[in-house]
């Protein structure tokens, strides 16, 4: 790709994207991804499922080798060391992004509305250092070589990405998506290379995975049968038509949505003829959107390889790249990556932990309390409860939610009030409850005369079960 003038444009754009989404907001399930890192690390061996002592399922962790990587960085380099992981593995999304749209597109303005759009649902997915960067990246990577016609790359693509995170399944959509097209359209020779290398990227990941068939096993259930519950209790799974979305601030809301409806907008009113293969991928990918949230980055994705030709037909604006002043530009870019440099070295926090979110006081309370025993907690702090506290204390569940289907629904029925929490709690051995304060059910187990609360703190209480 020739860049000429325009590199410094689009490596200003880079540049900016990346300042803006590298601080990392830590997520509940970041400290279990260090303890199956650990686990792995300690004892070469796949972690199982020893943390929760409600009845369990075999764990497939289907993101091992983001978790490995994410525990020897944060060892030996700590909160510095995640910070760069995030910059290179954003650095690596981002180019793949600006190049599919540069690509298709040499109008500065449309670059900038595209990139603009594609950015916003992208960054949604980016605030947080998870596995799914991983599933975002093989995502455009997969775009690029269908857009290429390079089907080679395929069967490295699924088969490496396999090992970071189960979101691989996004590419195997996307290959299937092709092969239908092309098969309805009769290219059989096209047909046979994208069946061909995708099979045998499947092939690679259940001969060289160490989950084998358990891999896409764990994928189907959780796409097919486990969604089902999780899309009525956790909030990434939800979709944009409930209540529990619409309680977001309106900016959040704003800057998914309107990137959304904008793309599909120019696609339709565009005079360009539509192509059925873009059809399909953007009707695909916007349906999934809409019904779960955690897919609208994938949605952005596929709008920055379909969506410049559209926007070109409607928009046509004369200021391509080569007609930028580069003097300009280099003063420009001197000046901000200037600027950024001091925000970096300035900046305090380069890993926010929210210690409103994780009770951190509440735990060390219980650690000092007592020796050992079962907390019952909600699924989004286990991971930072069984980080703090194992192998002396045991939860209920933590984000990995590995447990049976009725179990998952009794703890989420619990915590929602939707079940009698007194039978619940009878059922399994639980000696202390952490719930949060602004949970109905903190109000309603202060009034039972078996729980005795031992613990309270403004944003979470601890209760002790009498025996």
């Amino acid at each position: 790709m020739k860049l000429r003038g325009s590199f410094l444009f689009l490596l200003l754009i880079l540049t900016l994207s990346v300042y803006k989404a590298a601080p990392i907001s830590i997520c509940p399930d970041f400290y279990w991804y260090l303890m199956d890192g650990k686990y792995f690390v300690e004892n070469k061996k796949l972690p199982p499922n020893i943390y929760t002592y409600l009845p369990s399922e075999k764990w497939i962790a289907h993101s091992l080798a983001f978790e490995v990587i994410l525990y020897l960085v944060y060892k030996n380099f700590g909160n510095i060391g995640l910070y760069i992981l995030k910059i290179i593995l954003l650095t690596i999304l981002f180019s793949l992004v600006i190049f599919m749209i540069y690509e298709k597109n040499k109008m500065v303005l449309n670059f900038l509305i595209i990139y603009f759009m594609v950015f916003s649902l992208l960054y949604w997915g980016t605030t947080v250092l998870r596995p799914h960067i991983f599933t975002y990246i093989s995502t455009a990577l997969t775009l690029i070589a269908f857009e290429k016609k390079r089907y080679e790359f395929l069967p490295l693509i699924l088969f490496f990405f396999s090992f970071f995170h189960a979101g691989i399944v996004a590419s195997i959509v996307i290959s299937i998506i092709f092969f239908l097209y092309f098969l309805f359209k009769r290219k059989l020779n096209e047909t046979k290379k994208i069946f061909f290398f995708t099979f045998l990227g499947i092939f690679f990941i259940i001969i060289f995975n160490p989950y084998h068939l358990d891999y896409f096993d764990y994928i189907i259930k959780a796409l097919f049968k486990k969604s089902k519950i999780w899309e009525s209790y956790i909030s990434e799974w939800e979709s944009i038509f409930i209540s529990a979305f619409w309680a977001k601030d309106y900016y959040v809301r704003a800057l998914l949505l309107v990137p959304i409806f904008l793309i599909i907008i120019f696609f339709i009113i565009s005079p360009r003829k539509k192509e059925a293969i873009d059809t399909f991928l953007l009707i695909s990918f916007f349906y999934s959107s809409l019904k779960h949230v955690r897919n609208i980055p994938l949605f952005g994705l596929v709008s920055a390889s379909v969506i410049s030709p559209y926007l070109n037909e409607i928009l046509k604006p004369e200021i391509t790249f080569e007609k930028i002043d580069n003097k300009i530009l280099k003063i420009l870019f001197l000046l901000i990556n200037i600027f950024i440099i001091l925000k970096i070295i300035n900046e305090k926090e380069k890993v926010i932990i929210d210690k409103n979110f994780f009770p951190v006081e509440a735990v060390e309370f219980i650690k000092n309390y007592k020796k050992e025993g079962n907390i019952l907690c909600p699924s989004d702090r286990g991971g930072y409860i069984q980080y703090i506290l194992f192998p002396n204390f045991k939860i209920s569940v933590d984000g990995r939610l590995s447990v049976p289907d009725t179990t998952l629904l009794e703890h989420f029925k619990f915590w929602n009030l939707e079940i009698d929490p007194m039978n619940y709690i009878k059922k399994y051995p639980t000696e202390f409850i952490l719930t949060e304060n602004k949970f109905l059910l903190t109000k309603v187990l202060k009034l039972k005369k078996e729980i005795t609360l031992i613990y309270s703190d403004k944003n979470f209480t601890v209760f002790e079960l009498k025996r």
